[in-house]
């Protein structure tokens, strides 16, 4: 068996590498100092708008910004090559320049150089919806905006698991804040934010899969920013990890339904 959700969270983990920064001599800089994380629906302070505009009506998961970068986090109900289209327009508006563009799993990420900085551009196709994340090394400065402002939407009430959630493959992580929790027939998905660590959060999920008779197939870290599968003969469950110095933690726990050999779990 093998995890079509991996090249989507494996490239959206290399999409959030690039908003880390880059020296001239194009190696990798940490910031360590001066982020500011939003997920309530409000760009933070200094956030690049102009530049690295949200795509309109999509969804915000998670918006990050620093002295240097700044990284934004959504999901689209449009497609690869009509979000693609938009934000060629835009950055080429903008002053932009195409430097790169590569053909990804199921999507594409394109790079534009321009008098704001370096942006990339990455979109993943993924069972119908678009998972977009958009970085800017050395981006222009800006004041925050809440999110009608900016074109996308966020949750008007406190996120819910949904009816015949399967939490016995996805349970339940103490005291999370549900960004996203959806269900149908191909997979069940949770995005979540926490307090604690990405190594509790780990030995939590890893104790529970263990449990169940899975193992880590896969475990990539790029950065901090850590990627794990747990697989089994009946079960494959795709994790995504995603810390800042803010003391938050992302979290993306996936159960895609059509690589498994059962539907156990899924009422």
């Amino acid at each position: 068996m093998q995890l079509k959700l991996i090249t989507a969270i494996l490239v959206l983990a290399a999409a959030a590498l690039l908003a880390g920064g880059c020296q001239d001599n194009g190696t990798a800089e940490s910031a360590t100092d001066g982020v500011r994380l939003n997920t309530d629906g409000k760009l933070p302070a200094g956030f690049p708008r102009a530049d690295l505009k949200p795509y309109p009506g999509a969804q915000v998961t998670l918006a990050t910004t620093t002295d240097t970068a700044s990284t934004c986090s959504l999901e689209s109900s449009d497609t690869v090559d009509e979000i693609m289209a938009y934000y060629s327009d835009h950055f080429t508006n903008r002053g932009f320049t195409q430097s790169e563009s590569k053909e990804i799993g199921t999507g594409r990420m394109v790079k534009f150089d321009g008098p704001g900085g370096q942006a990339t551009v990455t979109a993943i196709d993924q069972d119908g919806s678009t998972l977009l994340n958009l970085s800017l090394a050395s981006g222009s400065a800006g004041d925050g905006i809440t999110a009608e402002e900016a074109g996308i939407t966020q949750p008007a009430a406190p996120v819910t698991l949904p009816d015949g959630f399967p939490g016995d493959i996805i349970p339940s992580y103490d005291g999370w804040q549900l960004l996203k929790a959806t269900l149908d027939e191909k997979e069940a998905m949770v995005i979540f934010i926490t307090a604690d660590t990405p190594s509790a959060i780990l030995n939590f999920y890893q104790d529970h899969y263990e449990a169940m008779g899975m193992q880590i197939t896969e475990d990539v870290e790029v950065r901090k920013m850590r990627y794990l599968a747990f697989m089994s003969d009946e079960y494959a469950v795709g994790m995504f990890l995603q810390p800042s110095v803010s003391g938050q933690t992302q979290c993306r726990v996936t159960y895609e339904f059509d690589l498994n050999l059962t539907t156990a779990g899924k009422d």
